[in-house]
């Protein structure tokens, strides 16, 4: 794909992102928590900011992260899991972002961190890493990869950065069904994720061929789609609210835009299309041959 029409696409994320900051704020508690992720449910779980630390260690007991790990996050956001692994690891974490408020959160929240020297953060775009060959034991995502226009040339570039044996793990929300029909496409898309700019999600089986093309082996896929449930509930009832708060602001001629309106979409439309089963949440493990 051409670099002009990836740089396009990419603006629209930036910009969503930047126009939902206070919302995310709001709904995942961003000061404390420092991510955006549905998390891992898993028992005992009483909160989502547990949810999302039981994400952050099962993907790092997934890698085998482990002191001095050299570890690159992919789409880091404002920088919470490459803090938090670096405290809970001894890794030396590389957070990458192409959204610059983003990367400057991310900065601001690790200077209270007790791995501030093993912790950093760049602005680049992970179809075009920033980094020479083999430059990383492992590789991490979460909830980024929705938004790549080229997967080929991610893979082909996370391949690239990553040492022999060095693994590539990742948490995403994927396509289901192989296959969708009209209402499905609707339902998926049109009533739910292009409430946050994605209008593909990729199937596992299409994941799992690019990532082997590219010189991995897919050690593990895993279906995580009932741990994060609980995330898609709590989504849906915040939704009801938020329905009530546009509704209100556009009555009022209150500054307003279409990313509220988007949010709510996706808030809402996210539990009906995964009880549906057109999504899930999967975790991938590969490793670099």
């Amino acid at each position: 794909m051409e670099e002009q029409n990836i740089i396009g696409s990419l603006d629209k994320v930036i910009h969503y992102y930047n126009e939902s900051e206070d919302g995310y704020r709001d709904v995942w508690n961003l000061d404390d928590a420092h991510q955006l992720n549905l998390g891992l449910w898993e028992k005992g779980t009483n909160n989502l900011g547990t949810a999302m630390k039981n994400l952050n260690d099962q993907l790092a007991n997934a890698s085998g992260i482990g002191k001095g790990s050299e570890v690159l996050d992919i789409g880091c956001g404002v920088g919470g899991t490459s803090i938090y692994i670096s405290e809970t690891t001894g890794g030396n974490c590389t957070g990458l972002n192409i959204n610059s408020r983003q990367l400057n959160l991310a900065k601001e929240y690790s200077r209270k961190s007790t791995a501030l020297n093993r912790i950093s953060f760049c602005k680049g775009d992970y179809h075009n890493l920033p980094f020479e060959d083999t430059t990383f034991d492992h590789v991490l995502a979460i909830e980024t990869l929705s938004h790549a226009v080229d997967i080929d040339a991610v893979f082909s570039e996370v391949s690239r950065v990553l040492r022999k044996g060095g693994t590539f793990v990742f948490a995403e929300a994927l396509r289901s069904k192989k296959e969708l029909d009209i209402e499905e496409s609707k339902a998926l898309y049109d009533r739910a994720f292009m409430g946050c700019q994605v209008d593909h999600l990729y199937h596992p089986d299409e994941l799992k061929q690019t990532l082997e093309d590219v010189d991995f082996d897919v050690n593990e896929v895993r279906d995580w789609s009932g741990l994060a449930w609980p995330s898609v509930k709590r989504l849906k009832r915040i939704s009801y609210l938020s329905k009530l708060y546009n509704f209100w602001k556009e009555l009022t001629g209150a500054d307003f835009n279409e990313y509220k309106k988007g949010n709510t979409l996706l808030a809402s439309g996210l539990q009906p299309a995964m009880k549906k089963k057109l999504w899930g949440y999967y975790m991938f493990k590969a490793t670099k041959r």
